[in-house]
């Protein structure tokens, strides 16, 4: 059956001319004598002497006539033993390489001295080859890559048994003595490596694989399975092992009982043929029936994810058809049992008794099964001609057949942000949402999500109805409302200054942005950057003030004033920010545009023109910081707080320029919104007289500007008593 080398060719090749060429310490050192000492200890062994480092590559010729390179060796004269080093790992960085045309490697041998992880890599060829790949499959006829071979102290003889005339060699973190690489005249026959035949079936039974490699690339396996000692009657085919990580696999025929036995060799053009590998198995086990199925009856699915009261299980048994199509075993029958825990009341767990009946079985799940607790079905499957399948566990839930209502992104009776939404989100295995806004007209939605903008209060009817067998929901309600801001607010955040989802970044940038707010007109420049945080369990874009140092300092701040219709500049009134938890602000007020510095990140900075206050997160930075502490998300009136200061000498609510500063500019805050307020000076008041004066009011002219009252020139003036607003007319 196979080709098989003669005892001419064993003889001719026993008495062909050989040589040997050993590189050793000696042999490096008259190759290149220009070798420098080095007066570094060496760590390898306590009997130091000197190392001579070659610092260049360089060339040696063998008595053979082979001509080497030594790349980055270092030679070691530990008296009186001296070797030569390969350092860490297998790279080109240390090797040895070379060859010879017309005479061919019958074997390398590498003399090691104490190593604990002498670990080799050689590589060879017929004709020359890029080591540089250091790749036994690109080109190499042959590699020897062995991680096991570990010598404390001895010689490795690697035998090369393809025609070889060059090769690389390196190791790893290896003392090496000398190399001495054999060569022969003859080219020798190569022989195919013996193929390995592996089963890791427990029991080996019918339909078992069997894994046929051989460690010869390129060489083609041939195999023959024999049941009860004569030949299969469906063969495998030859199979070419295309690399050294890939192998044919048998599936093993016959019955319980057959012995089985694969015979296998492999070849390769020109080269001899491989000893045969033989494997067998003296009694085939009886093959398992086939795991049962577990599926409902009427449905497509093959999980069941949850079952309802009185549904339908069936519990078949199939195997695979000629075609390879699924068909159910002839004869076969199940044995089941189903119940359900209940974790929360053990007395109310059930468990029915055991069934055996002819596959498909089927089963009810009981009326009374409650739903939330753990539904399960074990069923394992027996057939004539097989063992007891595998189990099959099934574990799911009991579910109710109305189902569960719509949920809702706000509580009932939530305040939502200005130009906030209502999500409602259908539940699962509902395939529609149906909603009505304050008793409106019903709507009806299948998406998986439905928005209703939130403008002003408004209550939410929403339920969830799907295919049968499952029936609507209940009707759930959800009341809620939204901020209201006068005309006269600004609304700042991220998209204020153009900012879209995808464009956070955390470089601080200048954005300048005029808002659309009609009735202030105010221009905002904002030097930071943005970024995304979680607050409140919602992603929400911040403005990412992070300065680089102390005179960095991040900043939103308006560069053009309120103006009213005559002309005149507004005064901000209110401030509210919105903060992520444990970060601090300054807000400075001003009547002149806000020109920052680094003095005014100062705990105790003290501005003659500029006054200011901090809005603190959670984690509260200190209220010594400012002259007035607020909490985010509040809207601050600025003439309370001058109330609360009961400072007469500056007024916080007649400044019209405002600066928004992070309290430590060398540190990352984020800041989701701004709300600033202008005084309105076109507040609806009733018309009175003068003569209403009665000393307790504050008084304003239509610029916004605090006037005495016993010195008033006629026209219509503002006052503000007893919390309420009118206008007063002097003539």
């Amino acid at each position: 059956m196979k080709k098989l080398i003669t005892s001419l060719a064993l003889m001719a090749t026993m008495l062909s001319a050989s040589a040997a060429d050993v590189i050793n310490v000696a042999a490096l050192l008259q190759a290149n004598p220009d070798a420098t000492k080095s007066e570094l200890e060496d760590p390898m062994t306590a009997n130091y002497d000197a190392d001579f480092t070659f610092g260049n590559n360089f060339n040696l010729t063998g008595e053979s006539g082979a001509t080497y390179e030594v790349i980055n060796i270092a030679v070691v004269d530990a008296s009186p033993i001296t070797y030569f080093r390969f350092p860490w790992n297998y790279d080109l960085s240390s090797n040895v390489h070379g060859g010879l045309e017309g005479k061919y490697i019958q074997s390398v041998e590498i003399k090691t001295w104490n190593n604990s992880n002498a670990d080799i890599k050689l590589y060879a060829s017929e004709g020359e080859f890029d080591c540089t790949t250091w790749d036994g499959r690109d080109g190499a006829a042959f590699k020897y890559d062995e991680y096991d071979v570990r010598p404390l102290s001895g010689k490795i003889t690697i035998p090369v048994n393809v025609p070889c005339n060059y090769f690389a060699l390196s190791c790893s973190q290896t003392n090496v003595q000398s190399i001495t690489i054999n060569w022969t005249d003859e080219k020798p026959v190569p022989t195919v490596m013996k193929p390995e035949i592996s089963c890791w079936a427990n029991p080996v039974e019918v339909g078992s694989s069997v894994s046929i490699k051989t460690a010869t690339v390129g060489a083609t396996i041939n195999a023959s399975v024999y049941v009860n000692d004569e030949l299969a009657a469906n063969q495998p085919e030859a199979w070419v092992q295309d690399s050294e990580w890939s192998s044919m696999t048998v599936t093993l025929p016959g019955k319980a009982g057959d012995k089985v036995r694969v015979e296998a060799y492999a070849s390769k053009t020109d080269w001899a043929e491989s000893e045969t590998a033989i494997w067998e198995c003296a009694s085939l086990a009886m093959s398992p029936a086939p795991r049962p199925s577990i599926t409902k009856v009427g449905s497509d699915e093959s999980y069941i994810s949850y079952v309802l009261p009185g549904e339908q299980i069936q519990i078949a048994v199939n195997t695979t058809g000629d075609n390879g199509e699924s068909v159910a075993l002839e004869g076969a029958k199940v044995v089941y049992v189903y119940g359900w825990n209940d974790w929360e009341n053990e007395e109310n767990s059930f468990r029915s008794e055991e069934f055996e009946a002819a596959a498909p079985a089927v089963f009810t799940v009981p009326a009374n099964a409650p739903v939330g607790v753990s539904f399960y079905v074990e069923a394992v499957a027996t057939a004539e001609g097989y063992r007891e399948s595998n189990k099959n566990e099934l574990y799911t839930s009991v579910i109710s057949p109305v189902l569960p209502a719509p949920s809702f992104s706000h509580q009932d009776g939530a305040m939502l942000k200005a130009g906030g939404a209502l999500t409602i989100y259908r539940p699962d295995r509902a395939t529609e949402i149906h909603y009505t806004v304050n008793g409106g007209e019903e709507q009806v939605s299948d998406a998986y999500t439905v928005e209703i903008p939130v403008v002003e209060e408004i209550t939410v009817v929403a339920w969830a109805t799907g295919n049968a067998p499952f029936e609507p929901s209940e009707k759930v309600t959800v009341s809620v409302s939204t901020e209201k801001f006068e005309a006269w607010m600004d609304v700042i955040n991220c998209y204020t200054f153009g900012m879209s989802n995808d464009e956070t970044d955390s470089t601080s940038k200048i954005y300048d942005s005029v808002l659309t707010n009609a009735e202030t007109g105010v221009h905002y420049e904002y030097y930071g950057g943005f970024w995304q945080r979680t607050i409140d369990g919602e992603d929400v874009n911040c403005f990412y003030m992070n300065g680089r140092s102390s005179a960095d300092i991040p900043y939103i701040r308006s560069t053009v004033p309120a103006i009213n219709t005559t002309g005149d500049e507004v005064p901000v009134n209110s401030v509210m920010l919105d903060s992520y938890l444990g970060t601090g602000f300054f807000v400075f007020l001003s009547n002149e545009k806000i020109e920052l510095n680094d003095e005014m990140t100062n705990y105790d900075y003290d501005g003659t023109e500029t006054v200011r206050f901090t809005i603190v997160g959670d984690d509260n930075v200190g209220s010594d910081y400012s002259d007035y502490v607020a909490a985010p998300g509040v809207m601050v009136k600025l003439s309370e707080v001058q109330e609360m200061l009961g400072n007469d000498e500056v007024k916080y609510d007649d400044k019209k320029y405002i600066a928004i500063v992070p309290v430590l500019a060398n540190q990352g805050y984020y800041l989701s919104r701004a709300v600033i307020g202008y005084r309105n000076p076109n507040t609806a008041a009733e018309l009175v007289s003068a003569d209403a004066l009665n000393g307790d009011e504050v008084l304003y002219n239509l610029n916004g500007l605090q006037v005495k009252a016993d010195n008033l020139t006629p026209g219509i003036y503002v006052r503000v008593a007893n919390g309420k607003t009118t206008k007063i007319l002097v003539k």
